[in-house]
């Protein structure tokens, strides 16, 4: 029975996420009944993703350095590393074909990493991390990234067959409005920005942790916002203090410079 899950869930999903767009036509009945049918169907098998696939869905043509990065992460407890996109996910299905490579490669100046706007041959993602970052920027930085990264690549392949911008923050935004329209609908509220956030800090912290770092949780509450100080959550919510202070903590980690709390990742 769990294996016959494991072999349908691509299929459960694409119904899902087709349903769930604004341009098929259907009821909102018959897509509140279709939906709750599939979650119901996919629940169970949300745990082999987080534990037992996660080294065969992730997978690196990286230097030891940063791949010890990428196996540190898959061990948290805490926020777990896989379990960043479930809980993100709330009780939806998480697509079980979901592959994820990460790279290295030529990226433009102060962009750290780049996950590709389409599916690669496999059902993967595909995540790009800027070759010269990984020269310069401190293991909590790289660890802040890939995580960031993680949760685009996912959304990448949930918005797979929507030709829609795939940008980082537009795809937050997507998913966040798609499907927490109703704030008390429990099957698809999501999360908001600032529990996002919140999610990421306490992944980041454990990391920090592993790694032997004694830092304030203010620390990571600010490098959490990497990757989203383009959201109106930071823009509109945040005094100019806060920001001046986030946007300086995250400069430091990637340029190693100004005080870093973290360590050169890969010198």
């Amino acid at each position: 029975m769990y294996q016959q899950q494991s072999n349908n869930a691509p299929i459960y999903n694409d119904i899902l996420y087709y349903v769930a767009g604004d341009e098929n036509g259907c009821s909102t009945d018959k897509n509140t009944f279709v939906k709750e049918a599939l979650n119901g169907i996919v629940s169970d098998s949300i745990g082999l993703f987080i534990s037992e696939n996660l080294d065969n869905q992730i997978t690196t043509t990286l230097p030891p350095c940063i791949d010890n990065i990428v196996n540190t992460l898959k061990l948290l407890e805490n926020g777990k590393f896989g379990k960043v996109i479930a809980k993100f996910s709330g009780t939806n299905p998480i697509p079980l074909n979901f592959n994820w490579k990460i790279q290295l490669g030529p990226l433009t100046a102060n962009n750290p990493a780049s996950t590709a706007p389409s599916i690669q041959p496999g059902n993967t993602a595909l995540t790009t991390l800027n070759e010269e970052y990984i020269n310069i920027s401190t293991d909590l930085s790289i660890a802040k990234t890939l995580i960031h990264e993680c949760f685009h690549a996912y959304l990448v392949s949930v918005y797979k067959y929507k030709n829609i911008d795939k940008s980082y923050i537009n795809l937050v935004n997507t998913y966040y409005s798609q499907f927490n329209n109703n704030l008390n609908d429990t099957h698809h509220h999501i999360f908001t920005l600032e529990n996002m956030v919140e999610e990421i800090a306490l992944a980041l912290k454990e990391f920090g942790e592993i790694k032997g770092y004694t830092l304030p949780q203010q620390f990571y509450d600010d490098m959490a916002w990497g990757g989203l100080t383009g959201t109106s959550a930071f823009n509109d919510n945040l005094t100019d203090d806060d920001k001046d202070r986030i946007l300086e903590v995250i400069s430091s980690e990637y340029n190693n410079n100004n005080s870093p709390r973290g360590t050169i990742a890969c010198p």
